[in-house]
């Protein structure tokens, strides 16, 4: 089924992978870095493909943005006011991205020069005071209708307020001489899992490229991030600019400093969460928001539904971090996820039911959790 997906969301004359054929024509840019790594798990060349078409419409320095329109430039043109492509990045995917790839013996020489530009542009233009990066937009994050953004959604919190609270953001963006943001006076917020996930990509770039500069400023960013952990909420905080807390909800995605953290009995109760019934822990999970918020809502976007990458993300953290039996937990709930929701975007974690699109592409992240030899014997 996996390669049947990924062969019809393929985009053969623009070299990547459409999220979905019929909802997500476009390219985005942490989707194009997991696609990728689901063509390495496969053995299939499009892995290094996929991966060059991520920097194609890389600005002049660095940022990496996080949605392109190669077959329709002029789109993007009048959506942004750039060439096609957006003016907002997303999380820094391409470093982990690159270093599965060379290990699964793909060149992916040429393309770290690129991938080291665009996480130095997040280290660079975003870094606050705090020693954390901020995001300019809720679309950065990847993570766009969080109720950890409910304190700038004074409108209310439904699909329409939602929207407006967007596009009110999208006017508000300062660009710079390339066309890319760096910064926005009404959404200034360091999140735990943007910086996680930069933090983690420039670590797993630097070992790929044993670049020392990077690898200290990751472990530099991993500090200040733990600086925000709440203890007795067993999650990381988001900040504003001046150190703030802006959002303590426990949100899945908030955990994902267990990629970074030196700290493993952090990590091992953060990831105990998410296997717990009580937390995050649910058949089809986890729980994009753990189930004790008053906010959670299993079927709702963002706001408690399980989502692939997440559950993929976590499963990498647990088997780095040698919790075997979390990782085995995440990667059978996940492949039973993809099945019983039809390959969707997003699903209900507690009975499996699809939402968004579905035969999505990311939702075959599971092959990259089965050994090597259960993808050649079984195929799928």
């Amino acid at each position: 089924m996996v390669p049947r997906i990924m062969d019809a969301n393929w985009l053969g004359v623009h070299e990547y992978t459409m999220p979905s054929r019929d909802t997500y024509p476009w390219m985005w840019l942490w989707d194009s870095c997991f696609h990728s790594i689901i063509y390495a798990a496969l053995g299939d060349e499009r892995a290094l493909l996929e991966a060059e078409s991520v920097f194609r419409s890389q600005t002049p320095d660095g940022m990496v943005p996080h949605m392109s329109y190669p077959a329709d430039v002029a789109y993007g043109r009048v959506a942004w006011g750039m060439n096609g492509a957006s003016i907002l990045t997303q999380p820094p995917m391409y470093g982990h991205m690159l270093r599965v790839l060379d290990e699964q013996g793909f060149n992916v020489a040429p393309l770290i020069e690129r991938a080291t530009a665009g996480i130095r542009f997040i280290l660079r233009e975003r870094k606050a005071s705090t020693g954390l990066v901020n995001v300019a937009h809720p679309w950065e994050t990847g993570a766009d209708d969080s109720p950890r953004w409910d304190p700038w959604c004074v409108e209310g919190t439904g699909h329409a307020e939602w929207g407006s609270v967007k596009d009110r953001f999208v006017r508000s963006l300062v660009v710079n001489a390339h066309g890319a943001a760096v910064s926005n006076p009404l959404f200034a917020v360091a999140p735990a899992s943007f910086n996680a996930l930069v933090a983690f990509n420039a670590r797993e770039l630097a070992e790929v490229s044993n670049d020392p500069a990077l690898r200290n400023e990751s472990i530099e960013l991993a500090e200040a991030l733990d600086d925000n952990f709440d203890e007795e909420l067993v999650t990381w905080v988001d900040v504003a600019s001046d150190g703030t807390t802006t959002s303590s909800i426990r949100t899945l995605d908030a955990l994902l400093p267990v990629l970074v953290t030196p700290r493993q009995k952090r990590v091992e109760r953060a990831l105990r969460q998410t296997i717990d019934s009580t937390a995050f822990g649910a058949p089809f999970g986890p729980c994009g928001v753990d189930q004790r918020e008053n906010v959670f809502a299993a079927d709702a976007y963002w706001r408690g539904a399980a989502w692939p990458q997440l559950t993929y993300l976590l499963f990498v953290a647990a088997t780095r971090s040698e919790h075997l039996d979390i990782r085995d937990t995440l990667a059978s709930n996940a492949i039973r996820a993809a099945l019983r929701s039809n390959f969707s975007e997003y699903l209900n974690p507690i009975t499996g039911v699809g939402h968004g699109a579905s035969l999505q592409s990311w939702a075959c992240l599971p092959i990259a959790m089965l050994p090597k030899e259960a993808i050649v014997t079984k195929g799928e």
